[in-house]
């Protein structure tokens, strides 16, 4: 079977549905920003703000779709003349979403107008609050929404306001907002939307798919420093975003727990080529500590976790913003749903949780089943975030390693589509990468090469890495690799994926080995 085909059978395509998804995208393939239906009242509401010189203020949120959301509409309504200022909630002093303390703050400094980025639609007390105040809501948000709205003056939402029946993030709506109100879409806002929409892991079908190709053409094509300075690589590919940009950017709401977050707005709507080196320094150096925090703590917390259980639930003293790396930590290295809770920042009777999961275990269903024992809790099948009484903890722990007895992770086997050493070339990469991006509804495929010589492949020098040119434009590549088991064996499966590497100009096609087995003699 030829290469092409393979693919073709992997994704279920025809070739017409391959030419659809690889053909040139642009601005024009996006539903209109008019397609929102209070997309003319919000940009109406700020024009006029605009013409009388009112005060503005828009509220994010600490993630990297918060930030992004928050510099595409900052850096408009500045390019546009608006009195506008701007606030990233702390993760600690703040929580998550629009609050009647803020809101009472912005009354307090005389704004007129308040506009959420990726928040609001469940806002409801904040809204009315501000409302009572005399102060506009215009909310932008992709979240659930609750049964009842808020009572905003215009809400922007992509399936609330009947835009599309995908979700978008965040920053998508503030791109297609800032569209409307410039009257043509920005390059680099799309950009930053194209970030956003792949650190939130939206699915990549439909006008997700489009604003990150877009974005990435865009990136490659303009280099904007903001960005390049935090990926360090000359292809920068949905791969490079979701794995060095997008972290560093979420590093600094998990590590500090002052206000410094807002220094984000200041370095992505900048256009002083100093002050964007200076906070790329620091953006680099907070994500240093944060990588240094959660080594410490991972090695901390295996001392005082209890691996015999069905699920690991325990309580560190580390922040808030780094109990879900934990979590997520545990999971992938005890294959166990964990629950890793922190005192929680305002309330020392309380606990606050982080929760993370494979296919099996649901942890949505988890929490309802424990309501009686939580104050407060949110999330999805994989994971999820929650507050307890510290009285209840022993109770919680009980309860949730008897359901973890009961609903055990389930195997999902990978897809491995069989690959010729002689198949890895440039033409079948680019025929393949034309499907790009891949992501979150649509993975990229990985590949099995199967009965090779160990002992034929060569090592880097400390014997730690596989590093082996196969060709001159082909290599095979393995990182942290147990040498004396892989030699082992006298033939070994590799299954992995094919990456474009650009090393000092020179460009090559490579196998990067994810895992291995011995082969079937």
């Amino acid at each position: 079977m030829s290469f092409k085909q393979k693919i073709f059978d992997f994704y279920n395509l025809t070739t017409d549905e391959y030419d659809l998804l690889t053909k040139e995208v642009s601005f024009s393939d996006l539903p209109h920003p008019s397609q929102f239906s209070d997309m003319e009242k919000a940009s109406e509401r700020i024009f006029q703000a605009i013409n009388n010189n009112e005060k503005i203020v828009v509220y994010g949120d600490y993630d990297a779709d918060g930030v992004m959301a928050t510099s595409i509409l900052v850096a408009t309504l500045k390019r546009l003349g608006a009195n506008v200022g701007y606030y990233l909630p702390s993760r600690y002093i703040d929580g998550y979403g629009l609050n009647i303390e803020r809101v009472n703050q912005f009354g307090e400094l005389g704004y007129n107008l308040i506009i959420t980025v990726d928040n609001g639609i469940a806002q409801i007390e904040a809204v009315k609050k501000a409302n009572s105040l005399g102060i506009d809501v215009i909310i932008s948000d992709h979240h659930e929404p609750l049964e009842t709205l808020p009572p905003a003056l215009a809400i922007l939402h992509p399936t609330v306001s009947n835009y599309g029946e995908i979700i978008s993030c965040g920053a998508y709506i503030a791109f297609m907002l800032a569209w409307a109100l410039l009257k043509a879409p920005d390059e680099y806002y799309a950009t930053l939307a194209m970030v956003a929409t792949v650190a939130d892991l939206m699915p990549l079908v439909g006008y997700n798919r489009d604003i990150v190709k877009i974005g990435l053409k865009l990136l490659n094509k303009h280099k904007y420093s903001q960005l390049t300075l935090l990926a360090n690589e000359e292809v920068i590919t949905e791969e490079t975003v979701g794995f060095l940009i997008a972290p560093k950017i979420n590093a600094v709401g998990r590590v500090l727990e002052g206000v410094e977050i807002n220094n984000l707005i200041r370095y992505f709507e900048s256009e002083d080529a100093n002050l964007i080196n200076q906070l790329a320094r620091w953006i680099n150096q907070v994500n240093e500590q944060r990588k240094t925090t959660m080594n410490l703590a991972f090695a901390k917390g295996e001392k005082d976790v209890d691996t015999s259980k069905s699920a690991i639930v325990t309580i560190t003293e580390e922040k808030e913003g780094l109990i879900g790396l934990l979590a997520s930590r545990y999971v992938e290295k005890y294959e166990k749903v964990s629950v890793v809770f922190c005192p929680h920042a305002s309330d020392e009777t309380l606990l606050k949780g982080s929760a993370r999961s494979k296919p099996g275990f649901s942890i949505t269903k988890a929490f309802q089943s424990l309501s009686h024992l939580l104050e407060a809790y949110g999330g999805h099948e994989g994971a999820g975030g929650l507050t307890i009484k510290k009285s209840n903890f022993a109770a919680f722990k009980q309860g949730f390693e008897q359901l973890a007895l009961k609903y055990e992770f389930i195997e999902v086997k990978e897809q491995l589509i069989p690959l010729e050493i002689e198949e890895i070339s440039f033409p079948n990469f680019n025929f393949l990468n034309a499907l790009s991006p891949f992501g979150i509804g649509f993975p990229a495929p990985k590949f099995l090469l199967s009965k090779i010589n160990p002992h034929k492949l060569n090592w880097s020098n400390n014997n730690k890495h596989i590093v082996s040119n196969i060709s001159k434009e082909v290599r095979i590549t393995g990182w942290n690799i147990n040498q004396n088991e892989f030699l082992a064996a006298n033939l070994v499966d590799l299954s992995g994926k094919l990456l474009l590497n650009t090393w000092r100009g020179f460009t090559s096609i490579v196998f990067n080995i994810e895992s291995y087995e011995p082969s079937d003699e």
